[in-house]
């Protein structure tokens, strides 16, 4: 805390360190994805922790040792210059959105099926199944808190607005007069 850092890398080392990013284990957690089939989309070999991120994923090696990232993660969040740490972090989330987008590019032609999609992508998948079944999807919804019926906020109308303007300047007027 001692060493002044540019503001995007605050921002990004305080987004890892209060969960507040986009990696897997938190945008699951949001779509209530059981936690272990939170997997890493780019190299779909564990959970995509901070921790899988941060020191254990192969697709940012090169990046680690660029930016001689520790070993473990906690000596990594509590190292010396926290600007390698946001250099990396930056670099490496630079690196993510590029492969994702690479992988998320569209192959469905738009005159398939849905029943043709799911049967394509459960045959040319490597990791934990994407997206959400039919049951899922339907036990998601009845979760949800139902929406409250009959309630409309009230409209001021013009001459609620002017009582209000008169009653506010009225104050005004009142306020620097008893004021010395």
């Amino acid at each position: 805390m001692q060493t002044y850092l540019p503001h995007h890398l605050r921002v990004v080392i305080g987004q890892l360190r209060v969960s507040s990013h986009q990696l897997e284990i938190e945008r699951g957690r949001s779509r209530g994805v059981p936690r272990e089939e939170r997997w890493c989309p780019v190299c779909q070999t564990e959970v995509e922790s901070e921790e899988h991120f941060v020191i254990r994923c192969p697709t940012y090696l090169d990046l680690r040792a660029q930016f001689q990232i520790e070993e473990s993660f906690q000596l990594c969040m509590t190292m010396g210059d926290q600007r390698r740490l946001g250099c990396f972090l930056t670099a490496a989330y630079e690196r993510r959105e590029r492969s994702l987008q690479y992988i998320h590019q569209p192959r469905v032609s738009t005159q398939q099926t849905i029943t043709q999609f799911f049967q394509r992508v459960e045959l040319h998948q490597r990791g934990p199944s994407i997206g959400l079944t039919l049951h899922q999807a339907e036990a998601q919804r009845a979760r949800r808190r139902p929406r409250m019926g009959g309630y409309r906020r009230p409209r001021l109308y013009q001459e609620d607005v002017s009582r209000i303007r008169i009653a506010y300047d009225h104050m005004m007027e009142h306020r620097c007069t008893t004021t010395p």
